[in-house]
C-alpha cells in the first residue's frame, strides 16, 4: 500500500512538471498560418494581462509572419490615433513565426507548401514568464529565471528542443532555435 502511494506521488509529480512536448515539437513545423494564429492565441492565455490580437503581418521578403497582441482595453481607434500610454505600449506582445518552403520545389517564387516555425516572442517579463513556465519550463522560478542560465534555457538534444528566454534592451524575449 505504501509503495503504491509513493509510486502515485512520484508519477503525478513527474507529470505535473512535464513540459508540453507536443506543442513544443509543433512549434518547429506549424502547418498553416491559421494554426500559427491559434498557437499564438493559446500562448497568450498564460499571461496575467488580458490581450487581444490586434494585427497580423506577413513579410515575404523577410520570411516572417508577425502577430501583435495589445492589452484588451485598447480599441482599434486608440491604436490608430496613438491614444495609449508608454506603459501600455511596453506591454504589447509580438510573436514572430519564420516561414519557409517545405515543398518539393524549393526554388518556387511563392511555394505551395509553406511551414511556419515559432521564432521569437517579445514581451515584458511579467507577461513572458508565465508563458515560459506554462509551456516550456514548468519548474522555472520567477526570481531565479531573471539571472540563472539553467532556468532560462530548455535544451534537449534528443527531442531537438532548444528554447531560451533572455533580457533584451527593451524587455524580454523567448527564442526558439
Amino acid at each position: 500500500m505504501k509503495a503504491a502511494l509513493i509510486f502515485s506521488v512520484l508519477f503525478l509529480s513527474t507529470f505535473a512538471n512535464a513540459q508540453n512536448y507536443n506543442l513544443i515539437a509543433e512549434l518547429r513545423a506549424v502547418a498553416t498560418k491559421d494554426r500559427a494564429v491559434e498557437i499564438g492565441n493559446e500562448l497568450i492565455t498564460a499571461t496575467p494581462t488580458k490581450y487581444r490580437l490586434y494585427v497580423t503581418r506577413e513579410s515575404i521578403n523577410a520570411g516572417i509572419f508577425r502577430l501583435r497582441y495589445i492589452p484588451a482595453e485598447l480599441s482599434d481607434a486608440d491604436m490608430n490615433k496613438g491614444n495609449f500610454t508608454e506603459k501600455q505600449r511596453s506591454t504589447f506582445i509580438t510573436i514572430d513565426f519564420s516561414f519557409y518552403n517545405a515543398g518539393e520545389d524549393i526554388n518556387a517564387q511563392r511555394p505551395s507548401v509553406i511551414t511556419y516555425k515559432l521564432n521569437e516572442i517579445t514581451a515584458n517579463y511579467l507577461d513572458l514568464f508565465p508563458i515560459w513556465k506554462k509551456y516550456f519550463k514548468s519548474d522555472a522560478n520567477f526570481e531565479k529565471t531573471i539571472t540563472d542560465f539553467n532556468m532560462q534555457h530548455l535544451k534537449e538534444t534528443d527531442r531537438k528542443i532548444d528554447v531560451y528566454i533572455f533580457q533584451t534592451e527593451t524587455g524580454w524575449a523567448l527564442r526558439n532555435m
